[in-house]
């Protein structure tokens, strides 16, 4: 039986069993690859003698063709090279192929100098190497460590892995760009309008808007399923809570309503009109008023929402689209300004100088056209896109499309407010008091406004459970010198008021026959009727008696015969009180009697002698 049939029959280990126990750690990253791309051609040599003997070849013909494919690949191996590493690689495996020099040349083990030389160079102050050893050799002298040379310490530096350089020298950012490994979706388990994914971006271009010269804000929403930019707005003020509502709104009109949104972790993402009062108990803050909870537009269209990862831009698809943005078409802009300082054009301040910076219309208009004839009908080879367009792939896997009315749409994008609670004046926001006849009978509720920023003139207002109560104006001050026909107003406006709770209470007022004290008797007594009829077991069980000891229990029996011969005495005083008065009418002397007598007659004697 041959000793390569199984490996626990043979009397030395094979190169397979070597490779699993040698420490590639010991080797610099360079030294690394040349080991790997010697290994690669020891293998690759034994495959070709494998099949070359199959075919009936001998080494001589299958060496020579083998040699010149490696010619071909840049690597320059000789005959008498090429056998020697085989023989090498089957007497003790990947550690045979290692050259004598990368062992003289390998980094001690267990160096307290290169320890600190490490541990100084990977400080986040990225500091020289060079300077790191000068700084390790004072320690060294301390110590009375050897003080290594450069290239040892440049081959220490070398064995460190790039994540845990990403990591320790150049923060916790780098580490998630260059070393963290990343998640990828699947993007073909969803359909169009399944999620939609939103962030602003400021062009790289600078445009023309009253007199001034201006980088836009573009805020869009992106179809993650078919990369179909679905609504979008472009504005010269910096993104808010109005830009997402409005062009949300613009992709629902076109496009419809998403089953879900992936957004930012920003304010104006989290802000009530869109996420209502979920979001702050996310971020656990406490409502300033214990009511019903406030909706937004996500939950009143029936649209779930997900935040981002906080500080990752790259959980967000969207900030792809933004690369293109800049990279197709804002370069085509003569004040293009670059992604950063370091790239902006030398001759920007000539363009702008020369009124080549196009107005905001313009560039608005020449984005539409842009995203419509170029990024939409444009082959994207990303994943589930199959070398299709945004708009092929968008078309083909809408499978519903849940739509809503623009007079719903318009009514939901308007800004809201939290609870405010009606005042004798109306309700205040913002500064401004609006007031309206219906909110006289509302006074110390919660309301909520819906706020057009276009016309602040007037304001919604609905209940708790968004109902409509009315439309309020803005109520105008009375300046001090008013004229006599609006004070005359202002009078008629608090009559009215008046005159509204008269009417009411002329309804429910009560009557004169009413017996008040009768009634109220009445119904308490019918209260306590109605809760014993209600109790399963009015009479509760006797509780159990436990008797309590004491030290003067003993005492208690001497106690009540005293009390008992007090009251005896006490009962006889009123006869003898008698006795002592006819004495004294009749003015009897009675004889002296021992000190120790009845203290009635000893009473009687004293009131003769005096």
């Amino acid at each position: 039986m041959r000793e390569d049939a199984a490996s626990e029959l043979a009397r030395v280990k094979f190169a397979d069993q070597l490779d699993q126990e040698f420490d590639w750690a010991s080797l610099s990253s360079k030294h690394r690859a040349k080991l790997r791309e010697r290994v690669r051609v020891v293998r690759d040599w034994g495959e070709h003698k494998a099949r070359g003997a199959r075919q009936g070849r001998t080494i001589e013909a299958v060496t020579t063709p083998f040699l010149a494919l490696l010619d071909t690949e840049g690597l320059k191996v000789s005959r008498s090279t090429l056998f020697g590493w085989e023989r090498c690689y089957r007497q003790d495996g990947v550690a045979g192929l290692v050259d004598g020099r990368w062992r003289h040349n390998r980094t001690p083990a267990d160096d307290p100098f290169l320890d600190e030389v490490k541990r100084l160079w990977l400080l986040p102050r990225r500091l020289k190497l060079q300077l790191c050893i000068e700084m390790a050799a004072f320690k060294a002298e301390e110590q009375g460590w050897i003080v290594r040379s450069y290239s040892t310490c440049k081959r220490c530096i070398d064995t460190i892995p790039e994540a845990v350089k990403a990591k320790q020298r150049e923060g916790g950012e780098a580490f998630t760009n260059k070393a963290e490994p990343f998640i990828e979706r699947n993007y073909t388990t969803i359909d169009s309008n399944d999620v939609w994914c939103s962030d602003h971006h400021p062009f790289d271009v600078m445009v023309r808007h009253r007199g001034k010269h201006v980088r836009p804000w573009l805020t869009v929403w992106e179809d993650m399923r078919s990369r179909k930019i679905v609504g979008w707005l472009i504005r010269v003020e910096d993104p808010d809570t109005e830009a997402v509502l409005g062009s949300f709104r613009d992709g629902v009109m076109h496009h419809g309503v998403p089953v879900e949104v992936y957004v930012d972790n920003g304010r104006d993402y989290q802000a009530r009109a869109l996420s209502g009062d979920s979001s702050r108990r996310r971020r656990r803050i406490k409502p300033a008023v214990d009511t019903e909870r406030v909706k937004g537009v996500f939950e009143d269209l029936g649209v779930c929402k997900t935040f981002c990862i906080p500080y990752h831009p790259q959980s967000k698809p969207v900030e792809r689209f933004f690369t293109t943005v800049e990279a197709r078409f804002g370069v085509t802009f003569e004040t293009y300004t670059g992604g950063s300082p370091g790239r902006k054009p030398a001759d920007l301040q000539r363009h702008l100088d020369r009124g080549h910076a196009p107005t905001l219309e313009e560039f608005i208009s020449a984005f539409a056209d842009w995203l419509e004839d170029d990024y939409h009908q444009r082959v994207h080879r990303g994943d589930g896109m199959d070398g299709r367009t945004p708009a092929e792939v968008f078309d083909a896997h809408l499978v519903t499309k849940r739509t809503a009315s623009l007079q719903l749409l318009n009514l939901l994008c308007l800004k809201s407010t939290p609870p405010l609670k009606v005042t004798r004046n109306g309700v205040r926001t913002m500064g401004v008091t609006y007031d309206a006849p219906e909110l006289w009978q509302r006074i110390g509720d919660e309301v909520t406004l819906r706020i057009d920023e276009r016309d602040c003139s007037s304001v919604m207002v609905f209940d708790l459970e968004d109902r409509l109560i009315c439309i309020a104006e803005e109520k105008r001050k009375l300046p001090f010198k008013a004229t006599g026909a609006d004070l005359k107003a202002a009078h008629r406006e608090k009559a009215r008021v008046r005159r509204k709770a008269k009417e009411y209470h002329r309804d429910v007022r009560p009557r004169l026959a009413d017996d008040i004290p009768d009634l109220a008797a009445r119904a308490a007594r019918q209260r306590a009727a109605q809760r014993r009829a209600e109790q399963p077991n009015p009479t509760p069980p006797a509780p159990s008696l436990q008797p309590v000891r004491s030290k003067l229990e003993s005492e208690v029996a001497k106690v009540e015969r005293a009390k008992a011969n007090r009251k005896a005495a006490l009962a006889q005083a009123p006869a003898k009180l008698l006795d002592v008065a006819e004495a004294l009418r009749d003015g009897e002397t009675a004889a002296p009697e021992p000190e120790d007598a009845d203290p009635f007659a000893q009473l009687a004697r004293n009131v003769r002698a005096s």
